[in-house]
């Protein structure tokens, strides 16, 4: 369940005593209310759905709506239908004495039930949980929707107090006095705490501070919030007796004076003396009242939304965030009258720029707006805010938000390409603009379909530009080349301009001098042949090639340069690969007479992608030594516990990884302590190779995170 469905559940009740209960459906957010009578239950008696004196009003997590019994000595549950509730359960007797509050956990749907003595808890399923004792008698209750603690409102020691969900009290977090006379309390979404102190209703942020007070208000029994943390007073008349029609008021979050008042119709009400809001937007509002055409009636209201308000903005954000655009974007609700928007935005709170006026219709419900901004500077920290108008009352000013630019994609100059034989050096300048990344390069033949790459080699976090150079070694002879530059960031990649090249052509084959001692057929050769070998040989490593006629000695050339072989048969030779050897190379052998040349595929040595590595925790970041066997890339990662890193390994050696702890893993360090273990994948992928990965599992030390 959401936290904006649990604010949505909450109630908060007040003191006085009560017989009959109202309720009323709640406009979507920043409505005016205007309420219709759609229904009525309940009555005076000790029978199921019957009222003595009852006290408190609330919503469970579920909907069902709950009612304090006091003289009944049982807590009853209600179910919602068209025509207001409807008999379904009771729960407590035998338990509470004389219950006079009520409020409901969000987050598990616990229920607390003060009565005579102390304050039960009852599981969402009614059964009886824990008993907080001594506490207030007859106090009133609310559950932080924020911390999950329970506040009470203690009217023997005329002060607020807080506790744990297992009854532990909580010191902080506490408003403090003095007091005329506690009533009713309530929390909303961010903390904030309303209660009733006499004739006023005094805010208090989440710390405790004092922050001001509702006015408008005559005398507020009952207090409750809704799922936009708008508040709602129940506010009576100043006499017991009176026949004046009491009033519910309507304030917006954070304000101070009321939205909206409406007088409760259908007869003399007498005290407000308990309010709760359904869940979700347009939730029903119950209200308890003490004096009717007789006791216990509760009466349900559905919401006519027909009048134009101002209009309301929320959930500022940003989507589409590049190097240099974003787009801006907000919700709003227009109130039912035409409404126009725009955003704000520059590199302060002063903002500076601003986009064109837009519609944003006139209907009743939000609506999601958005407008894409351009021409914004690389890796930069944003404010914007929207600024919405539908002409009732003054523009609506969206609150502050921030967002950072993307980084710039690397740039890439100064190309060139020295040729040596049948290699080449390609040089090049990359600017990562500040960020760590990897470049590679690569080349490509324009006459056949070789082709080959070097990298990604790592490079620098620094500004300006940077010296980077490649040997690729082993092209084909003879041919025209295109090599490539492209260099990869946080802010993407980039390729550079192609530089021309050509490899000189392959020198013919000089066979060597006569035999020691000479004779009539000095290499013992009439018609050499080789047979080309199957498949793709490396580089550096040993290899056999069969033929025929190849005579008793001779030398072997590969890509018309000799080398040495370990071994000559008339029907085979072996000798060692060149190191520089890439592609597909021509294989001859000269025995008096020279074979024609055979085709050989020669592929670079596999990297080794040999990995051990250890990990260990300090403060929120875990460190991981990973020794690789050549050159590569190791990465970090743990789930949704931890963030992923990388870091590049130039060879082989022991290269290090610092991971931060995620939100996630921060909270499991903080609740769990030693109970909790990160399960951590380490991968090492080298450099042409086939990646490998270890497992690591690290347990989290309370005390490591001070």
């Amino acid at each position: 369940m959401s936290r904006r469905t649990w604010r949505a559940a909450r109630a908060v009740t007040a003191v006085a005593a009560v017989c009959a209960v109202g309720v009323v459906e709640v406009a979507p957010a920043a409505a005016a209310p205007g309420y219709v009578f759609a229904g009525a239950f309940g009555d005076q008696g000790g029978d199921d759905g019957q009222f003595t004196s009852p006290r408190a009003v609330a919503v469970a997590a579920n909907g069902d709506v709950l009612v304090a019994d006091r003289d009944n000595d049982r807590v009853q549950v209600f179910t919602p239908d068209a025509g207001g509730a409807t008999y379904a359960d009771q729960f407590g007797a035998g338990v509470v004495d004389d219950p006079s509050g009520l409020a409901v956990d969000p987050s598990d749907g616990s229920i607390y039930v003060s009565d005579a003595d102390a304050v039960v808890k009852f599981t969402s399923g009614h059964t009886p949980d824990a008993t907080f004792a001594p506490l207030a008698t007859h106090g009133q209750l609310a559950v932080d929707p924020v911390t999950d603690d329970l506040l009470v409102a203690n009217p023997d020691t005329n002060a607020v107090e807080r506790y744990a969900s297992d009854g532990t009290p909580i010191a902080t977090g506490v408003p403090a006095g003095p007091f005329s006379a506690l009533g009713a309390i309530a929390v909303d979404g961010t903390g904030a705490i309303l209660l009733v102190d006499g004739t006023t209703v005094r805010r208090f942020t989440a710390a405790g501070e004092p922050d001001g007070a509702l006015d408008g208000l005559t005398e507020p029994n009952a207090l409750a919030v809704n799922a936009d943390d708008q508040v709602v007073v129940g506010d009576s008349n100043d006499s017991y007796s009176s026949d004046v029609i009491p009033a519910v008021r309507f304030y917006d979050a954070g304000a101070t004076a009321p939205r909206a008042s409406y007088t409760l119709p259908e007869g003399k009400w007498g005290q407000i003396a308990g309010a709760a809001i359904g869940p979700g937007h347009g939730g029903r509002l119950y209200v308890l009242s003490d004096k009717d055409q007789g006791f216990g009636v509760v009466r349900v209201f559905a919401y006519d939304e027909t009048v134009p308000v101002a209009p309301v903005v929320s959930a500022p954000g940003v989507t589409g965030v590049t190097a240099d655009a974003a787009v801006l974007g907000a919700t709003v609700n227009p109130g039912l009258a035409a409404t126009t928007f725009h955003f704000e935005y520059g590199t302060d709170a002063g903002y500076g720029s601003r986009t064109p006026d837009r519609s944003a219709g006139d209907g009743g419900t939000e609506t999601r707006i958005g407008e894409l901004v351009n021409g914004l500077r690389p890796d930069t920290l944003y404010h914007f805010r929207v600024v919405v108008d539908n002409g009732i009352g003054p523009a609506v000013v969206g609150a502050d938000a921030t967002f950072t630019t993307g980084p710039a994609a690397p740039a890439i100059g100064g190309a060139s390409a020295s040729v040596d034989g049948t290699g080449v050096t390609v040089h090049a300048t990359v600017d990562t603009r500040g960020h760590a990344g990897r470049y590679t390069v690569s080349v490509a033949s324009v006459d056949s379909a070789y082709a080959s790459s070097v990298g990604p080699i790592a490079i620098d976090a620094r500004d300006g530009a940077q010296a980077v150079t490649a040997v690729l070694s082993g092209l084909p002879a003879g041919e025209r080349f295109l090599a490539q530059v492209t260099a990869s960031t946080v802010g993407g990649d980039r390729a550079g301009e192609r530089v021309a090249f050509s490899t000189p052509a392959r020198p013919g084959f000089t066979a060597p001098g006569p035999l020691p001692g000479g004779g009539a057929v000095p290499w013992g050769c009439a018609a050499p042949s080789l047979r080309a070998p199957q498949g793709t040989v490396t580089a550096g490593r040993s290899v056999t090639l069969s033929g025929s006629d190849l005579g008793l000695v001779g030398s072997v050339a590969v890509d018309g340069a000799l080398v040495a072989t370990t071994a000559y048969s008339a029907n085979a030779i072996t000798f060692v690969v060149p190191d520089d050897a890439r592609g597909t190379v021509g294989v001859q052998v000269d025995c008096g007479h020279q074979s024609e040349a055979v085709a050989m595929k020669v592929a670079a040595p596999k990297p080794s992608n040999s990995l051990s590595a250890t990990a260990r925790l300090r403060g929120t970041t875990i460190t991981v030594s990973a020794k690789v066997g050549s050159a590569g890339t190791v990465t970090v990662s743990g789930g949704t516990s931890l963030a992923t890193r990388r870091a590049d390994a130039a060879k082989a050696g022991t290269v290090t990884v610092r991971a931060p702890l995620s939100a996630a893993g921060r909270k499991a360090l903080r609740r769990h302590g030693r109970a909790a273990t990160v399960h951590i994948r380490v991968r090492f992928a080298p450099v042409g190779g086939t990646p490998s990965t270890r497992k690591l599992n690290v347990t989290l030390n309370r005390g490591a995170d001070r």
